[in-house]
This record gives C-alpha cells, sequence and structure tokens, in this order.
C-alpha cells in the first residue's frame, strides 16, 4: 500500500524466505534485509546501512502459549523480546535516521486488552509496546510514534484458525460482522503515517471486538 503511494520498501525479516516472498510480490521499488530484532547489534548494522527514511513499521512478533510456572525458556523469551527489546532496538536506532515529520508505528494486539489463558509472556509484552509507544512519542518528539491494535487477523498462517464453524464463531464476536483482513490494518498504518496530527495514540482495528 506504501509503495502504491510512491514510497520505495525495505522489508526485513529474520526469515530470508519471508523476505524474498515480500520483495517479490512488491517489485522493482523493494529492497529486502534480514534482521533479528532482539540482537541489538544486527538492529544497529541493519539501519546503519540505510540511509534516511521517512517511516518505520514495525510488526514483530512472536506468540507462544506460556505457563506462569514454565522454565524461563524461549517460550517466554522470545515473546518478551520480540516486541519489547524488539521495539526499543529499532527506536533507538532508526530515530537518528528518520527524516523530519518521520514516524515509527508499532503493532500491538488484543492481548493488551483482553488476553487469554495462558498466554501472559505474550499477554504482558503487546500491552508493553502500548505503553512504550506513549513514552516515545514524548522522547522522540516532534518524530511521531503510533500503534494499531489488530485482533486475529486472516493470514495464510490463520487460515486453519478461521475454518467453519470456527469461523462463524469468531464473526459473531465482532460487531463489524466479518474477519480481519490484512488491508484494513494496512489501511490503518497509513493514516497513521500520513497525518502530521497524530503521535502517542493506539488505533483500535479489531471491528469493535474489544467492546463486547
Amino acid at each position: 500500500m506504501l509503495g502504491a503511494l510512491g514510497a520505495a520498501v525495505v522489508v526485513a525479516s529474520r526469515r530470508r524466505g519471508l523476505v524474498d516472498a515480500a520483495v517479490e510480490a512488491l517489485g522493482a521499488r523493494a529492497l529486502g534485509q534480514t534482521v533479528d530484532v532482539v540482537d541489538d547489534a544486527d538492529v544497529e548494522r541493519l539501519f546503519s546501512g540505510l540511509s534516511t527514511l521517512d517511516n518505520v513499521v514495525v510488526t514483530a512478533a512472536e506468540v507462544y502459549p506460556t505457563a506462569l510456572d514454565a522454565p524461563l525458556g524461549d517460550e517466554v523469551r522470545r515473546p518478551l523480546g520480540s516486541r519489547i527489546l524488539g521495539a526499543h532496538h529499532v527506536a533507538r536506532h532508526a530515530s537518528g535516521r528518520l527524516s523530519a515529520g518521520g514516524s515509527l508505528t508499532f503493532v500491538s494486539g488484543m492481548f493488551a486488552v483482553r488476553p487469554p489463558m495462558g498466554f501472559s509472556s505474550a499477554a504482558a509484552s503487546t500491552g508493553a509496546i502500548e505503553a512504550l509507544v506513549r513514552a516515545l512519542a514524548l522522547d522522540l518528539a516532534p518524530l511521531r510514534v503510533n500503534a494499531v491494535r489488530p485482533g486475529l487477523i486472516e493470514t495464510e498462517r490463520n487460515a486453519q484458525r478461521l475454518q467453519g464453524d470456527a469461523r462463524k464463531a469468531h464473526v459473531a464476536r465482532i460487531p463489524a460482522g466479518r474477519v480481519r483482513q490484512p488491508r484494513d490494518v494496512a489501511l490503518a498504518i497509513v493514516s497513521l503515517i500520513v497525518n502530521p496530527h497524530i503521535t502517542g495514540a493506539i488505533l483500535p482495528v479489531d471491528g469493535g471486538q474489544s467492546l463486547v
């Protein structure tokens, strides 16, 4: 969507295959890089190789079910690290390269307000993103910092969870009456990027699900 508006896009992920697929889909105006946002040095490497940026969008997140008494393995560390440390690392290294009027946009999620049982680590990290956004909006001003808060999105990864009766039950809980699509979230992100007077905002893209 940003590419359609004329932006040159850099896509980064720690999975090379996902990067290559995204660049192929986006075409000539896209570049691809690998980065693990949990690794501060790797994030620094990414941004040191880029010129001035106008906007940075951070979607990195890992979600695992976590029992509170579980050992501190990857199921606990990765959700916390990918969101909290990752967001901090990106903000630290990207902010100095953002142009005047630039922005950082993060993605939180419904776990911040409606945590399910058994996902305490993921819920904590999602809520922390929203607190960090409000703090960074002050610390990095006049750069703008915002977040979108989507619910379950109908992506390839989530396709199996949205079949048959499970889909009907999910839609029944959404006042908007349909499953969220990637385009819905993209529109929200673009709106935060292009509006020069929004900062410190958390924009729900949940079809009203958090209200019921």
